[in-house]
């Protein structure tokens, strides 16, 4: 490999990233419509609680992959490269089943405890989580699948059941019962068209899953496997600690009907990591392939200018917030504007993640798992003492606070990890060197 653009290279990040945009436009523009009749026909209240116990079924699904996601993407294109057919189909078996036996005993076990009040879930939310689990097992093969693709560099393909199908169902669903009933849809009927949502998703994977020669054979543990996934499981559980610890708090310390509000300023302040989301996806395959063969100056290009691209299309949307954010909450209906200062808060951090670029995912690609994890830990400890100390007090800002906080602490130190052990510079400081 020569350079860092060039040839297929070039080719490949051109296509992927034109078609994973044009992809993730769409989908935000469904997810920003779905979520506004969503608020509108439950209220702030009942939309609040949907998003509290889904946020538990996200938990437990991605938890449940056990970082065979990420081990996919890793391994796959090693083992096509080698022409291993049964190495694919038995990773992949593997991945599967595990996948599946966790997520079923995980979410089963969560509802068994939650129904003898051990766990930290609200009580009156039982009924609800008793649907809404029933989910996890199908978005856990959904990210599982989904991964399995992006290996094969199906994109595209990939991200079409969850980004599209599946919130389009669901918005179906919603806006077909509302138009029966003629006055509301219950918040029970809510819960059962999502988990129906997720069905239909699943299904609509396995036409692009079988052009991808998608096999079943038999299971075999490969020691250099658990030796890659464990790192990836570790990274994945600390980072839904530090992404939905926060809304898990917020019920538990009574602000599950600020829940729904907190729940939309963050979905956009992540729209701040919109077009870094976009070249990670393209360029994941590349960043292990690159230091592989040594081709340090390829990887620091690539990881500037993917840091660089990503900043200057971030700005106008963080100074979008600052004048128009209360404007773009109060869509969503009466009560959604209170979380103004939250949303700013969030964006604030996530602006600061796009600037020192994806700093965990190309330490972790390179084989640097161990320091990612560290850095990690240090940042979800710093989240969870603070939003034990800042939610009770504050709420929704303090949640926001806390996990800002320690998104800057987690990036900040892994900056200084990968110019230390990769030699090359966080952001766009790749181009002045």
């Amino acid at each position: 490999m020569s350079g860092l653009l060039e040839g297929g290279i070039k080719s490949y990040l051109k296509r992927g990233a034109i078609g994973s945009l044009v992809l993730r436009v769409a989908a935000l523009g469904l997810l920003f419509v779905s979520s506004i009749v969503m608020a509108r026909i439950l209220g702030k209240d009942a939309f609040g609680e949907f998003s509290y116990v889904f946020n538990w079924v996200l938990l437990f699904a991605t938890m449940s992959t056990l970082g065979f996601a990420d081990l996919l993407v890793k391994e796959l294109p090693v083992l096509e490269k080698n022409d291993d057919d049964l190495g694919i189909a038995t990773l992949r078996t593997t991945a599967t089943i595990a996948t599946v036996l966790v997520s079923i005993f995980s979410s089963s076990l969560f509802l068994l405890l939650s129904y003898f009040g051990i766990t930290i879930a609200l009580e009156n939310s039982f009924p609800l989580l008793k649907i809404a689990m029933i989910a996890a097992p199908l978005f856990s093969l959904i990210v599982l699948w989904q991964a399995d693709l992006r290996a094969h560099r199906s994109v595209i393909t990939g991200q079409l059941p969850e980004n599209i199908w599946r919130p389009a169902l669901l918005l179906g669903a919603v806006v077909s019962a509302y138009l029966v009933s003629k006055t509301s849809v219950s918040l029970q009927a809510a819960v059962g068209f999502n988990v129906v949502a997720f069905v239909g998703a699943l299904i609509v994977m396995i036409p692009a899953l079988k052009k991808v020669k998608f096999k079943l054979r038999g299971i075999k543990i490969h020691r250099h496997w658990l030796l890659a996934v464990w790192p990836f499981f570790l990274l994945t559980l600390l980072e839904l600690l530090n992404s939905r610890l926060d809304v898990v708090l917020l019920g538990h310390f009574g602000f599950v009907d600020e829940v729904g509000v907190y729940t939309v300023a963050a979905r956009f302040a992540q729209f701040l990591l919109f077009v870094l989301s976009i070249m990670n996806l393209v360029a994941a395959p590349l960043y292990s392939r690159m230091y592989e063969s040594g081709d340090t100056r390829g990887l620091q290009k690539l990881f500037a200018t993917v840091s660089g691209i990503s900043l200057i299309c971030g700005l106008p949307l963080l100074v979008f917030f600052v004048l128009g954010g209360k404007w773009l909450l109060g869509i969503y209906g009466e009560g959604f504007d209170e979380g103004f200062t939250s949303l700013l808060i969030l964006s604030g951090g996530q602006l600061a993640y796009v600037i020192m670029g994806p700093v965990a995912y190309v330490l972790m690609m390179c084989g640097k798992s161990r320091s990612v994890i560290i850095a990690q830990m240090i940042g979800v400890i710093v989240t969870i003492i603070l939003e034990l100390i800042l939610i009770p007090r504050l709420g929704i800002e303090g949640a926001a606070w806390a996990r800002s906080a320690g998104l800057i602490v987690w990036h900040g130190a892994l900056s200084i990890v990968i110019i230390k052990q990769l030699k090359i510079l966080p952001g766009m400081l790749g181009f002045f060197r």
